[in-house]
């Protein structure tokens, strides 16, 4: 009598247990990471996204009054010249992220500007007012495009949006906050013979600087450049953005890569949209309790 004997016998995939526990790895250490970021990124992109509608708040506390904002087209300009060095030193910033290394040059941008919007409260004419918002623009020029930049060296397509998403409801819910807490700080209106709207300036300039200065400690390098991942953590996460665009390691700048770039009609059409949805929210943001007091 024969026996039959069954091979169906179930073996484990060590290739899918290997690659399961190398998934884990990378989240944690991708959590990791995500803390760090918020930690050290968040409150000052909160810090940056107080400075545009601070400026209409202080001019309704009296600031415009002080400095002779409403003679001619004087609050415009000192709201307009902002701008150009923002737009202007934008690409250049993030060409010297690489070199200079992201915790110090973020730190050395938000100092300045917290410096600069400090500075902002003691000025005595309406011309220095505009000169500090040239410099307000020179160093928060560099923050944001590098904020974006490092993010993308991070993590993955998909994941990156979802960061940059947080971002943009942090500063929603900050902006929400902020006049009333500009008004809060009107109220020291007269301490040491200083007028309300320059506490607004003096106080979020003390805050963004301490923020910019603790920052130093926790703002994250580029992923080849880190600190605080091992070896192994630091390689999945190049492998993993490898695979999903192919640019963990970064290649040198040309001027036919730009030209490139120049050419795709995408990205124009991504400008656009951006600039369509940006400038109505900086002109109420600026302009909003003007009209309120119509």
């Amino acid at each position: 009598m024969s026996v039959k004997i069954s091979h169906d016998i179930t073996t484990p995939d060590v290739h899918a247990t290997n690659t399961q526990v190398a998934t884990r790895v990378a989240d944690d250490a991708e959590g990791r990471l995500v803390e760090m970021n918020e930690e050290a990124e968040v409150p000052v992109l909160m810090q940056e996204n107080r400075l545009m509608t601070n400026l209409g708040i202080a001019r309704a506390a009296g600031m415009d009054h002080d400095l002779g904002l409403s003679i001619g087209s004087r609050y415009s300009i000192v709201s307009f010249v902002y701008f150009i060095p923002y737009t202007i030193l934008q690409f250049p910033s993030n060409i010297i992220l690489r070199k200079l290394g992201v915790s110090n040059w973020l730190t050395f941008c938000v100092v300045s500007w917290g410096a600069v919007q400090l500075a902002m409260g003691f000025v005595s004419s309406w011309e220095y007012l505009a000169l500090c918002r040239v410099l307000l623009g020179a160093f928060e020029a560099g923050f944001f495009p590098a904020l974006v930049f490092v993010i993308t060296t991070w993590y993955t397509r998909h994941e990156v949006q979802k960061r940059l998403g947080a971002f943009y409801l942090v500063s929603i819910l900050t902006g929400g906050f902020s006049p009333i807490f500009a008004y809060l700080l009107t109220l020291l209106g007269g301490k040491q013979g200083i007028p309300a709207w320059a506490w607004i300036f003096i106080i979020e300039g003390a805050i963004t600087i301490f923020f910019g200065l603790v920052s130093w400690f926790f703002i994250p390098d580029f992923p080849d450049r880190n600190g605080f991942l091992t070896k192994e953590e630091t390689k999945l996460v190049l492998e993993r953005v490898e695979r999903d665009r192919g640019d963990s390691v970064p290649d040198e700048l040309t001027c036919s890569k730009i030209a490139v770039h120049l050419r795709d009609w995408k990205m124009w059409a991504f400008g656009l949209m951006y600039f369509c949805a940006t400038v109505p929210a900086y002109a109420i943001g600026a302009h909003l309790l003007i009209y309120s007091r119509l």
